[in-house]
């Protein structure tokens, strides 16, 4: 079957403002900003391939630097959230990005899983999964434990990926909630 990238020539011009956005908030930092731009690089390439070519082999080896891309990303956006002193604006937007990375991190992970085996994933009612859409719209229902169950897990290493994204998910609510509840002064 062949998958491609979502929303085409525009999905792909969105994810590179993406990527330059972050390679930019990441750019002070020399070690951070040489990985940032390469694994960047890395996966718009990913994208341009399964733009060009769905269904390439070489495609799910680069698909992992959309993730590692995206970990980078959030890791950075979470360690500038829990640095701060005190609830701000950037402190709270920090938490609501690093978040929807946590989802869209997890969206990669799972595209590349069924583009090495498109038997990983089963979906109720004859549906068919096409392209990366189709993760971020599982990923975000696995995050937030709300489940539709329309997409199933079916292989072992993908089942124990949606535990992991759950416990993740759960507990980054929990610890950021928390953190910011006690950074928050009343003036």
């Amino acid at each position: 079957m062949v998958h491609t990238f979502a929303g085409g020539l525009p999905g792909l011009t969105l994810e590179s403002v993406v990527v330059i956005v972050a390679v930019w908030a990441m750019w002070r930092n020399p070690t951070v900003r040489a990985f940032a731009i390469a694994f960047g690089a890395l996966a718009l390439a990913a994208d341009i391939l399964d733009l060009i070519s769905p269904g390439h082999p070489e495609l799910r080896a680069l698909l992992a630097f959309n993730s590692a891309f995206f970990i980078l990303t959030l890791v950075r956006v979470f360690q500038r959230t829990v640095r701060a002193e005190t609830v701000t604006e950037d402190s709270l937007y920090g938490a609501a990005c690093v978040y929807l990375l946590i989802g869209l991190t997890w969206s990669y992970a799972y595209y590349a899983a069924w583009g090495v085996s498109q038997a990983a994933f089963s979906t109720a009612g004859g549906g068919v999964l096409k392209a990366w859409p189709d993760f971020v719209y599982f990923s975000f229902t696995t995050l937030s434990t709300l489940g539709y169950g329309d997409i199933i897990p079916i292989a072992p290493a993908v089942r124990s990926m949606v535990i992991l994204e759950v416990i993740v998910g759960v507990f980054f609510v929990a610890v950021i909630i928390s953190k910011l509840v006690s950074l928050y002064r009343f003036r």
